[in-house]
């Protein structure tokens, strides 16, 4: 394990691409008919995903609006299926590993990430590990994502953490740039990590 996680008192995860891998790509390929694949590759659908992740809509909204553009109503209800029900189609990745022995070291352990409202709680009952932590702040309940410097001040604040006692770890390098200004120790995952040292 990284020497940094070692040392620190409180560790922050990232979800999507730390502990579950996320392939957008491969969800789409996996959950619609090739039809529809290429959809999820307009910068619209990004659009409203990211709207998802915030909050400001529902996965009901985003699919309805998405589909209502491009004239493919009839398959609104598959890509609700894919905004919300994505979970099986991801696999845990090593770091995920960490939390049980975190917590095993006396660690507290949250998670701080950007996600939908229904598919944070189908992945947080799929995956069993993403319960064994000590609070988590998503930001579709908080109505707004990373990198915006509230979402991290939210968990600061809500869970008492000094930053100067804590370690961050996110795959995205905007993510990671703005936990630093706000204090944390922030491993880019995997470009900083160390699994041993």
């Amino acid at each position: 394990m990284d020497k940094r996680l070692q040392d620190a008192d409180v560790i922050i995860f990232d979800i999507g691409n730390v502990l579950i891998n996320f392939d957008r790509q491969y969800i789409a390929e996996k959950m619609l008919p090739s039809s529809l694949v290429d959809y999820t590759n307009k910068p619209y659908f990004q659009k409203v995903w990211d709207q998802l992740d915030e909050g400001t809509l529902t996965s009901q909204q985003a699919a309805s609006l998405f589909c209502d553009t491009y004239n493919i109503t009839q398959s609104t209800q598959l890509f609700i299926q894919m905004m919300d029900e994505f979970h099986p189609f991801c696999q845990p990745l090593p770091l995920s590993n960490a939390l049980k022995q975190l917590h095993n070291m006396g660690k507290k352990v949250y998670l701080l990430t950007n996600y939908g409202k229904t598919s944070f709680i189908n992945s947080r009952h799929y995956f069993d590990f993403l319960q064994n932590v000590d609070g988590a702040v998503v930001s579709s309940f908080e109505k707004i994502c990373k990198p915006h410097s509230a979402l991290y001040q939210i968990l600061l604040d809500r869970y008492a953490i000094n930053p100067a006692n804590a370690v961050y770890v996110d795959d995205r390098l905007e993510n990671i740039e703005e936990g630093r200004k706000m204090g944390l120790t922030a491993i880019w995952y995997p470009s900083e990590y160390r699994e041993s040292i």
